[in-house]
């Protein structure tokens, strides 16, 4: 790979990876499902979209300044590779809902 594309081969186990990768799924898809959790527990009737879209927007918007500092991006950059994020963030969700809404 490295003669072909010019991409350095990571000497890291890929079960590694693979668990890295799981647990922040785990981590970063936890808390828009929080309020649903916390509405079940207590017996609430109240209707959690708006609070778990709330988290889930601020979630997206935290993980692409992440991104774009890790990356060392700046100015308009910096902002496009938060907009990035937001933006397939959003589309992911918006498909997943809509599959979870066709198929209940």
């Amino acid at each position: 790979m490295l003669h072909e594309l010019g991409l350095v081969v990571s000497g890291i186990s890929p079960w590694k990876m693979g668990f890295v990768n799981f647990f922040a799924f785990i981590i970063c898809g936890m808390p828009p499902i929080m309020p649903y959790i916390i509405a079940n527990s207590i017996k609430s009737s109240a209707n959690m979209l708006l609070p778990a879209l709330l988290i889930g927007f601020t979630g997206f918007i935290s993980l692409g300044i992440v991104k774009a500092n890790v990356i060392h991006q700046e100015g308009w950059v910096f902002f496009k590779t938060v907009l990035e994020i937001v933006s397939m963030g959003s589309v992911v969700v918006v498909v997943s809902y809509g599959i979870g809404f066709i198929f209940r």
